[in-house]
């Protein structure tokens, strides 16, 4: 599951409750996209709730979990934040 946007204060909590559903709905990884900051935050859910296990920034090439089998190249995430 994925969230992308700004991360405000009131987005953060409207985050915070989506986490909680997936969590709920025993989904194990979360990704968070914020296009302004270039910046992709890999979340784990384990028996103490949501943990950041990356941050990825700008146009690095990462291989991200759960699908660490794929090399991704954040560069094509930012194309449209940058017009």
């Amino acid at each position: 599951m994925g969230s992308v946007g700004k991360h405000s204060c009131l987005r953060r909590t409207r985050i915070e409750d989506e986490l909680s559903i997936y969590a709920r709905a025993q989904v194990r990884h979360s990704w968070l996209v914020n296009p302004d900051q270039r910046l992709l935050e890999v979340l784990r859910c384990g028996p103490d709730g949501w943990l950041r296990v990356a941050a990825h920034r700008d146009d690095a090439r990462v291989r991200a979990e759960p699908f660490d089998a794929i090399e991704l190249d954040l560069s094509v995430l930012w194309v449209d934040a940058e017009a």
